[in-house]
């Protein structure tokens, strides 16, 4: 079953120093060390954080990117670095004003697309790993959205949403940027750039708006999902569908009722895996599960029914799906054998909380965020039953008193087992009475974790 997590239960673990808001930080004291410090909104707000590893085809780079604050701009902003696996150098890829994000290895290692908005409306780039200026390769009005490569290089599907009509630029030139909810939906769809020439043309069209997308292994076809239009409401109305690349042909694949989505190809493109509820009406708020069909069409098959969590589907590697899941407090990478159904949990360790996991070619490495209850979020991989920190953001923090954190465990009033996350302050003493701070968070399905630091 699904855990539903209502309360979380937490102390009061710093007192925020009554300090200017745009000070600098104090200088290292002469003598000895000086104690923990306990730090300010400004020091927490301007933490880098890490996201979006992925890892090189080959497992020998990692790109990812950090988050910094930017305080004369009042935003932040991110930037892609490389980490070399072997020898743990990182370095600096991308510095260009606003952000670039959403780093993606080209299938032979020497290439990495990337999105930016430094030209205002979000882009697709691609840069040499080693360095070098990128080279800009859409230029549409409304912009790019996701983005992948084709097996061979040569070409990256996108989505772009697709522009306003020009009663809507005209109201807004005059009365300002506003939405109607519910009405005026602008639909997101599939679009196909050639790598070399940079031209560009439209794969799909229609009442509906396209999600997620995957090429078929020899790079004839894409499956995507889609819904009728963007309204969260509508999640429900996800299909499947199949779009050949040559002429733009759509073949619907899964139509069944509630979610479908998040197709991904078998290494021998003859079937497709997705992420479903099977038509269960009670979606949104049950478990999905992993199911897979000829990519022809025909029946479907739950594949993943046994595994008691929601799982996020990520690759098809030989005869495994990769995917991640919370359990509990925690949240993990997943290999499930196809043939025996068999689940095995990958990455990270027992009492670590992962999060953002990409897989090698093979599915042998994989890089992914991770941080634990004394441990600030790094970028690590993870190769067999080696695993190995890449960066120490960590370092940002050591000088700071560090309060504890753990999971606590209490039965409801129906028997079943909730569990919540305690942070202790700096210091804490058994037996000493100290100030109660509950955060209830949303539900009906929200989870927290027991790291540092958290961004939200």
């Amino acid at each position: 079953m699904r855990r539903v997590l209502f309360l979380l239960v937490v102390v009061l673990a710093v007192s925020l120093a009554a300090r200017p808001l745009h000070s600098a930080p104090a200088g290292p004291p002469a003598g000895p060390p000086a104690a923990a410090t306990t730090p300010t909104i400004d020091e927490l707000i301007s933490l880098k954080r890490a996201g979006s590893p992925v890892i090189s085809p080959d497992g020998r780079l990692v790109a990812y990117t950090v988050r910094e604050t930017n305080w004369d701009e009042d935003r932040y902003e991110t930037e892609i670095w490389v980490a070399d696996v072997a020898s743990g150098a990182v370095r600096q890829l991308t510095n260009a004003p606003k952000s670039s994000s959403a780093p993606a290895w080209s299938p032979d290692g020497r290439r990495l697309a990337f999105g930016s908005d430094r030209t205002d409306k979000r882009q697709i780039y691609v840069i040499d790993p080693a360095g070098g200026e990128a080279e800009r390769l859409t230029s549409g009005e409304e912009g790019a959205g996701s983005f992948k490569w084709s097996p061979d290089g040569s070409s990256i599907a996108f989505t772009a949403t697709d522009p306003a009509p020009e009663r809507l630029k005209a109201r807004e030139k005059t009365f300002g940027q506003f939405d109607i909810l519910g009405a005026e939906h602008r639909m997101t769809h599939l679009w196909l750039l050639d790598v070399a020439s940079k031209h560009v043309r439209r794969l799909t069209s229609g009442e509906f708006t396209v999600g997620s997308f995957s090429w078929s292994p020899d790079g004839a076809r894409i499956a995507f999902d889609h819904r009728v239009n963007a309204d969260n409401a509508n999640s429900g109305t996800a299909n499947i569908s199949i779009v050949t690349v040559a002429d733009g042909a759509v073949r619907a694949l899964v139509t069944q009722e509630g979610p479908d989505t998040n197709p991904v190809w078998s290494p021998d493109g003859m079937r497709i895996a997705f992420e479903t509820n099977m038509a269960n009406p009670s979606y949104f708020y049950t478990n999905s599960v992993l199911a897979t069909i000829p990519a022809a069409g025909g029946a479907i098959e739950p594949v993943s029914t046994a595994f008691d969590e929601d799982p996020a589907l990520i690759a098809w590697k030989g005869s495994d799906l990769l995917f991640s899941a919370y359990q509990k407090t925690n949240f993990y990478l997943f290999r499930l054998n196809t043939t025996t159904k068999r689940v095995t949990k990958v990455a990270p360790v027992d009492g670590q909380v992962g999060q953002a996991f990409s897989v090698s070619a093979t599915g042998e490495a994989a890089a992914f965020i991770s941080a634990g209850p004394t441990q600030f979020p790094d970028v690590f991989v993870a190769t067999g039953t080696t695993t190995k920190k890449l960066t120490n953001l960590a370092a940002q923090t050591a000088a700071w008193a560090q309060p504890s954190r753990e999971v606590i465990s209490w039965k409801s009033q129906d028997g079943a087992t909730i569990e919540g996350v305690l942070h202790k302050p700096a210091g804490f003493q058994s037996g000493r009475r100290y100030p109660l701070l509950v955060v209830i968070h949303g539900g009906p399905t929200g989870i927290s974790l027991p790291v540092p630091f958290a961004s939200t």
